[in-house]
């Protein structure tokens, strides 16, 4: 998981996105229950969330405000 929140800075009004935080967690299985609750637990309701159309992604839009899905 990666924090990549859009700066902007106020002298010149410049706007960056670069990530500031990284989060790793080692999981036994990939599954949608596994992911679901990593969501729930570490993600703001009204986060955004990027990720590939994989079919375990597809409940974690329940705890989130936008899962944008994009084949890679």
């Amino acid at each position: 998981m990666a924090e990549s929140p859009t700066l902007k800075y106020i002298e010149t009004g410049h706007k960056s996105n670069q990530c500031r935080f990284f989060k790793m967690q080692v999981f036994t299985y990939h599954n949608a229950y596994t992911n679901s609750e990593l969501v729930e637990e570490n993600f703001d309701e009204s986060a955004i969330v990027l990720s590939n159309k994989n079919s375990s992604y597809l409940d974690i839009a329940n705890y989130l405000e936008t899962h944008i899905t994009e084949k890679v």
